[in-house]
């Protein structure tokens, strides 16, 4: 059975034809990360559902860092924001597609390289 990469990977291949020139993939790509940081605000700022509170934060080790996130989505901004990353994604891998790489293969060397470097994988 196909992993939901390989499924959404075969779509673009299959049905992304219109605007699929590398300069209207990033700007796309780049618009969609954008709209779903502006929702992650809106659900702040319009909303209401989640706080931000941003402090400095000490990296220790043994210690894990605070999110800054205080409450929870409501469903309205929840599906909103998955929708924006849905979108994200739909052209991030429609640029693996244009480059010729292999989404899984990037998602797995990403991970063994976040496994390797454990907590010393700051960036």
């Amino acid at each position: 059975m196909d992993s939901s990469i390989e499924k959404l990977t075969t779509a673009i291949k299959r049905y992304y034809r219109r605007n699929k020139s590398l300069p209207d993939t990033l700007s796309k790509l780049s618009v969609s990360t954008d709209k779903t940081v502006r929702s992650a605000v809106k659900a702040a700022t319009h909303c209401g559902c989640i706080e931000f509170f941003a402090k400095k934060q000490t990296p220790l080790l043994n210690r894990e860092t605070s999110s800054h996130i205080k409450g929870k989505l409501c469903n309205v901004c929840r599906d909103e924001i998955e929708q924006d990353i849905g979108q994200t994604f739909f052209y991030l891998f429609s640029l693996c597609d244009a480059f010729g790489f292999a989404p899984e293969k990037i998602i797995e060397n990403q991970a063994e390289q976040v496994e390797i470097l454990g907590k010393f994988n700051l960036r």
